[in-house]
C-alpha cells in the first residue's frame, strides 16, 4: 500500500495494510508532517523490542490475540 498524505478518505481495511514477516512487521499507511499511523502485525512467539520515542505519543490498540504493553521503560 502506498503511504499518502492524500485525507480525502480516512478509511482502511486492515488486511489490506497489514503485512506479515518472519519478525514483527510493521506497516506504515499515512503520514504527514507531525504524525503517522502503522499497523503492527505481531504473531504469536514474536515482539515488538522495548524501545521510545522521546518526542511523540503511541496509541496501541490489540485487535486480535492479547499481548503485554510496557507504558514505561
Amino acid at each position: 500500500m502506498e503511504v499518502t498524505k492524500d485525507f480525502s478518505t480516512r478509511h482502511w481495511k486492515i488486511h489490506e495494510v497489514a503485512k506479515a514477516g518472519d519478525k514483527a512487521t510493521k506497516t506504515v499507511f499515512y503520514t504527514t508532517d507531525s504524525t503517522s499511523g502503522s499497523v503492527w502485525l505481531v504473531k504469536p512467539g514474536q515482539e515488538v523490542k522495548a524501545h521510545e520515542h522521546p518526542a511523540g505519543d503511541d496509541f496501541w490498540v490489540c485487535i486480535q490475540g492479547k499481548g503485554i504493553f510496557f507504558p514505561e521503560l
